[in-house]
């Protein structure tokens, strides 16, 4: 009951407000960089130079990722800047009843500064995620991220979008509303 697809493909509900426009980068990967096995990495030094020419982050899986959640999936990783020199890092989740998707969100994240070494710091914020969880399956992803695009394995294909070699970009029309079943 899945079609690939990508959210930038994905048509805006009619309801959605413009929001102020931010520099965003999206970063195409597969599954298998989420579900690899390694630490999690508290510095990021490919990605900390991406968060110095955009405001948001965006690393998209070409899959789902279950967490138990009723028809709610992990579709990603992003990072943004707040303000205060703060870099919130939150899972990207949709909603998946069925072969179309209803609804693409934001989980509650955690907040970090980086300092001059490039180091994550992990601080408190009132918009903390509250699962208990500290959430090292986002900076498992990170640092794999990072590495790939250290070693060419993720590359930049056009301004603000960055894709994984052998990785498709393309999605599945009948998964974004485009076009009727």
């Amino acid at each position: 009951m899945y079609r690939p697809f990508w959210t930038r493909d994905l048509t805006p509900p009619s309801d959605c407000q413009a929001a102020p426009q931010m520099q965003m980068a999206q970063v195409l990967c597969g599954s298998t960089l989420y579900h690899g096995v390694s630490a999690p990495c508290f510095v990021l030094p490919e990605l900390n130079k991406l968060l110095n020419i955009y405001d948001e982050i965006s690393i998209e899986l070409d899959g789902l990722v279950y967490h138990g959640m009723g028809t709610q999936y992990g579709k990603g990783v992003g990072m943004v800047k707040m303000p205060g020199e703060i870099v919130c890092v939150f899972e990207y989740g949709v909603d998946h009843p069925g072969l179309r998707i209803m609804e693409v969100g934001r989980f509650y994240g955690m907040h970090y500064r980086i300092d001059t070494e490039g180091n994550w710091q992990r601080i408190l914020h009132e918009e903390d995620c509250a699962c208990g969880s500290d959430h090292a399956d986002n900076f498992r992803l990170l640092g794999r991220v990072d590495l790939a695009l250290k070693d060419g394995w993720i590359q930049c294909v056009a301004p603000g979008l960055y894709l994984q070699k052998d990785v498709d970009p393309t999605s599945d029309p009948k998964a974004t509303w485009g076009e009727p079943y």
